[in-house]
């Protein structure tokens, strides 16, 4: 799909005063622009108006277990996390004797 072209989307609705629809498969920190086309019986259709709205960060993933650096006496590295859209800022090393 083309970034300005709509697409139908997978939803879940109730209807009540107002219909309710939860989307689903949305990624994390992440803008997207909606719109509702209802479909008459006559086969006519009306196009409301997008909105934009931004998905809230999700949790960051945990980093991969550190493990010494093949060749190396004294240098550490891990995989690094998934940041869900939460920027990660910076890493903390920790160590403890055994």
């Amino acid at each position: 799909w083309k970034y300005n072209e709509f697409y139908h989307v997978k939803t879940s609705c109730s209807q009540g005063p107002a219909y309710v629809c939860n989307i689903t498969n949305l990624q994390p920190y992440t803008s997207y622009n909606v719109r509702v086309v209802v479909v008459y019986k006559t086969g006519e259709n009306s196009t409301s108006l997008p909105e934009t709205f931004k998905t809230k960060a999700g949790v960051p993933s945990k980093p991969g277990i550190p493990k010494l650096l093949e060749g190396s006496k004294n240098s550490i590295q891990w995989e690094k996390a998934e940041d869900n859209g939460c920027r990660i800022i910076y890493y903390i090393l920790e160590i403890r004797d055994r």
